[in-house]
C-alpha cells in the first residue's frame, strides 16, 4: 500500500475542517428555526409534566382561518391559553407579536394563514378582511373593565403587569375622560364591524368563560368543529394563567357623564347583538367598589 503524499494529506485535512465548519454554521442557522417545533411545554406556570399536555403545530392547511376578534384587554390571551391547553395546538395572531412569542406564544412565529394553528387573534377589522378568513369568534368583555385594563397596559407595556397606583391609570397620554370617550366609540365601531361581517360569527362573553372555563372553551371549540381529546381536559389550568384578567377594575374612575356615554354605546352593541341572534341576558354596567385600590 503506497503512502499518501503530503499534498493528499493536506487536501483531506482541509476537507475535514471545511465539513466541520459547515456542520457548525448549519446548526447556528437551522436550530433556532426548528427548535420551537420540539418545544413541548410553553407555560412556565403549568404543573402538569405529562406528555398528554404537549403542544404542537398542525400540518399546513389543516384548519380553516378562524379569527378571534376582540378589543384589546378583552381576555383574548387567556382564551388562547385555554384553547392551546385543551387541544394541544398553538394559536397565532395577525401581527406575529415578538413579545408574545418571547412570553411563550410560540404560534406567533407562524404565518397567520398557514392553517397550522387553531385561532388567529385580531383586534380591528379592515375593509378586505372578509376575504382572509372563514369564520369569526367574537369575544366580548365589559367595556368598563376594558378601558382601565388598557390604560394599565399602556402604563406598564406588559401583558401581565398591572399599575400599582389608582392614579397611575389616569396619567398616560393626556386626559382620562378624552381617552375613555375615544375608546368607547372605537369599542362600539370595532364590534359592529365584526358582527356585520359576511362570514359565520359566534359570540362569547369573557365573563361567562371566566365563570365556567371548561364549558365555555368546549362550546367555542364545538363551534369551530374541533374534536377534543377528553384525556387533555386535566391540562386546562384556567386559574394559573398570568393572562387571566382581574374583575371590575373601575369605580370612581367613571364620572356620570362618562357612564352615560359608555352606556349609550353598550345599548347600541346589545341591539345589534339581538338583531344578529345573540341576545344578552345581562347588561354590562359599571361596578362600584369601596376603595380605590380595589379598582386595580
Amino acid at each position: 500500500m503506497s503512502k499518501l503524499r503530503k499534498s493528499d494529506l493536506l487536501y483531506i485535512k482541509r476537507r475535514v475542517v471545511l465539513s466541520g465548519l459547515i456542520v457548525v454554521i448549519s446548526a447556528f442557522i437551522w436550530f433556532p428555526m426548528y427548535a420551537v417545533k420540539f418545544t413541548n411545554y410553553r407555560y412556565d406556570f403549568r404543573d402538569i409534566a405529562d406528555r398528554k399536555c404537549n403542544m404542537s403545530f398542525s400540518n399546513r392547511n389543516s384548519h380553516p382561518i378562524t379569527v378571534l376578534a376582540s378589543e384589546p384587554c378583552s381576555g383574548s390571551l387567556w382564551i388562547r391559553t385555554l384553547i392551546e391547553q385543551v387541544t394541544g395546538i398553538y394559536t397565532t395572531s395577525f401581527t406575529n407579536d415578538e413579545i408574545l412569542y418571547d412570553e411563550g406564544f410560540l404560534g406567533e412565529q407562524e404565518e397567520w394563514d398557514s392553517g397550522t394553528t387553531l385561532l388567529v387573534e385580531k383586534h380591528s377589522k379592515d375593509v378586505n378582511d372578509d376575504d382572509k378568513f372563514q369564520a369569526v369568534v367574537v369575544l366580548l368583555r365589559n367595556p368598563y373593565d376594558v378601558f382601565v385594563c388598557e390604560r394599565s397596559l399602556q402604563q406598564t407595556e406588559s401583558y401581565t403587569s398591572r399599575v400599582t397606583s389608582f392614579n397611575d391609570a389616569l396619567e398616560k397620554d393626556g386626559d382620562w375622560e378624552e381617552f375613555v370617550k375615544r375608546r368607547a366609540q372605537q369599542w362600539r365601531d370595532s364590534l359592529t364591524s365584526w358582527l356585520t361581517t359576511s362570514r359565520p360569527v359566534m359570540v362569547f362573553k369573557y365573563e361567562d368563560i371566566e365563570d365556567e372555563p371548561q364549558r365555555g372553551i368546549l362550546k367555542m371549540l364545538e363551534y369551530m368543529n374541533v374534536t377534543v381529546d377528553e384525556t387533555r381536559l386535566p391540562c386546562l389550568q384556567s386559574e394559573q394563567s398570568p393572562y387571566k384578567l382581574s374583575k371590575n377594575p373601575h369605580l370612581e374612575l367613571y364620572s356620570p357623564e362618562l357612564r352615560e356615554i359608555i352606556d349609550q354605546h353598550i345599548e347600541a352593541v346589545l341591539e345589534l347583538l339581538e338583531i344578529k341572534g345573540f341576545p344578552q341576558d345581562e347588561k354590562y354596567s359599571v361596578q362600584i367598589t369601596t376603595t380605590q385600590e380595589d379598582a386595580l
